[in-house]
Order: structure tokens, then sequence, then C-alpha cells
């Protein structure tokens, strides 16, 4: 690898830089061919092999789909550090949101169903719920929201919690009304336990709102909250002060 590097950059003690920032720091590898390398070490070649045409700019497609977690992550590190340190713009695509936080993005955007957006966009509305439910439903393991009626709402909303958004889901739809009984035969999808859901009911049916496309924020967003919104809230972004906006100002002025 290292000869392939070389013919690339021409500089030998440049060509090992960029292997360790790969993460090939194993001088045997640094020999070895393409073709003899394990499938984690093909994809860090791949990002050395890149790097070494020095550019300002690198898109990887499913990036970390072949890694290990930990290797992910590792590599995930690595090239957020090397994105600051040697001002290149990374355009990265993954299914695997465990790498996101070690990326450390400045934007994520979702793509699927022909719909595009940023993640920490804030939809029209979006609607209170309980933990640790809210971060059941975030996290995609709860697929039933339990309610004392259907709702007509359909599509993408915000989950609430703690009195920020935290994410995404979209309403699919209605079923029921459901008896606890009925509802107990599908504690994998709603994840209530019996007692709340008893308590809940007082006696009535049930109803569910079917959800999917559970997206997990980062970091959860604020928003500017009226009073007399209970379920449903409409959902604005909370304006920064002028304290904040200069300190992003002047991180940006350092960041380029």
């Amino acid at each position: 690898m290292i000869e392939a590097l070389y013919r690339v950059c021409k500089d030998a003690a440049l060509a090992i830089e960029i292997l360790n920032y790969a993460g090939i720091s194993d001088a045997v590898l640094y020999r070895a061919r393409y073709r003899e390398l394990s499938t984690g070490q093909k994809e860090r070649a791949k990002i050395a092999w890149a790097l070494a045409h020095r550019p300002n700019l690198i898109l990887v497609d499913e990036f970390g789909a072949h890694l290990d977690p930990v290797t992910a992550r590792r590599m995930a590190r690595r090239m957020s550090q090397l994105s600051w340190e040697k001002r290149i713009t990374l355009v990265l695509v993954t299914h695997r949101r465990e790498i996101l936080e070690s990326l450390e993005p400045d934007a994520i955007y979702m793509v699927g169903y022909g719909t595009l957006f940023r993640a920490d966009e804030l939809p029209e509305r979006g609607f209170r719920v309980k933990e640790p439910y809210a971060t059941y439903i975030v996290e995609g393991k709860k697929r039933w929201e339990i309610r004392r009626y259907p709702t007509g709402v359909r599509g993408r909303v915000g989950v609430v919690s703690g009195g920020k958004v935290i994410g995404t889901v979209d309403i699919l739809g209605n079923k029921g009304p459901f008896t606890l009984e009925e509802l107990r035969v599908h504690a994998d999808r709603h994840l209530a336990d019996e007692r709340f859901l008893r308590d809940y009911a007082r006696g009535d049916k049930l109803y569910v709102w079917e959800l999917g496309e559970a997206r997990k924020f980062p970091e959860p967003v604020e928003f500017e909250s009226r009073r007399g919104q209970r379920t449903w809230l409409r959902l604005r972004p909370k304006k920064k002060s002028p304290d904040e906006k200069g300190r992003k100002g002047e991180t940006n002025r350092k960041g380029g």
C-alpha cells in the first residue's frame, strides 16, 4: 500500500502519516497488497487512497458498513479529527446510528421514501410523551403509541420530552379500539406495562397510533412553547440570544 500512496503523493513520510490517519498503523500492512487485506482494512485503505490525493472534499457511501462497532466509532472519530485539521469537507452516507456521535457532524440529513430533510429541523407540530416511552419511540423500539382517541394527523411529527424535541417519528395511521386483554398480546409493540394501561384506560377501550421511521436527534432541540398547548404542540425553533449568536460567529471564524 505504501508504494501506491507514494506514487500519488511523492512523499514517503506523508504516505505513512496518511496510513496512520486512516487507521492502518501496523508496519506489516504498509507493504501488503490490497487484495491481501481484510474487509475492514480495505475500507480504511480506500480512505487512505482518497487522502493521498489531498482533496478538499471526500464522499463516502455506506461509511463503516463493513467495520465492527468499535472500529467504526474509532474510524469516525479519526475522520472527524481529519476534517478539522486538514480543512476537508466530508459527506458520509451511513445507516449506522451509533457512529453519528463519534463523527460529531455539522449537519445530519435524513433520506428515505422520497424525502430529504435536516435531522434537527423541526416539523410543524409535535406531541408530548412521558419517559421512558419518548426515548423508546425515537429509538424505533416503540411502534404503537397508546391513546384514548384516534388521530387524524399523518406524517412526520416531533416527539417532545422534558420540554424539548428529542426526535421525530411518522404517524402512519390508527388501530382500535382495543381492550386491555387485546393490548396485552401486543406488548412488544407498545412496551407499556399492564398497570400503566389499566390506570390510563380507566375502564375504557384504547386506540393505537401506528408509528414508523423513527429518528433520534443527536441533541434535544429547544422550541418556543405556548400556554394552553397540551398533547399537540406547534413547534418553532427557540430564538437564540445575541450572546449565543456572537459565540457562534466567533466559532465559525476560528473553524472556517
